[in-house]
């Protein structure tokens, strides 16, 4: 356990891929507490690390990932440092929502990255650094991690109280 005894999930793959996936917590820029769903995929020799963050619905609506993404960011860095993990300024960091973001979402998942440089996560504009990405850039982004489910991943994270239908 770390960050406050809060669940991670530590997985090696044969291919030599790790990933490791918990949740994160932080103080939103807009003043409340929000949460989300991280998974650090550190893939082998020759490959950019990817660091999904997705917006989960129990996360409350009027704190959205999106708006405060380096923060969240920050947040997932100390939880990897205390796990002895960096993750290199090569990271490709992306934003991630789907039907388990929103009630209301049409259940499409996109994707969008977000240019982040330093230990800290980054200082910056999201708006000025984020681009969303194409269904086929999203494909081929996510061609080699393993795949693995949101609904299976918040569990391993502990934030199964996150409802689906």
């Amino acid at each position: 356990m770390v960050d406050h005894d809060r669940p991670y999930c530590v997985e090696e793959f044969p291919d030599g891929t790790r990933r490791i996936t918990t949740a994160v917590y932080w103080r939103h820029q807009l003043g409340g507490e929000a949460h989300c769903l991280a998974r650090f995929y550190s893939l082998p020799e020759g490959k950019r690390p990817v660091v999904i963050l997705s917006e989960i619905r129990s996360n409350p609506y009027e704190y959205p990932l999106g708006l405060d993404f380096s923060a969240a960011a920050r947040a997932l860095l100390n939880i990897l440092r205390k796990l002895g993990e960096t993750v290199p300024d090569a990271a490709i960091w992306v934003l991630h929502h789907g039907r388990f973001s929103y009630y209301d979402s049409l259940g499409v998942e996109d994707y969008g990255v977000f240019d982040l440089r330093g230990e800290d996560g980054g200082n910056l504009d999201e708006l000025a650094n984020y681009r969303r990405l194409s269904s086929r850039e999203a494909q081929d982004l996510l061609a080699d991690i393993p795949k693995s489910s949101v609904e299976d991943d918040v569990v391993k994270a502990g934030l199964e109280r996150i409802v689906y239908w």
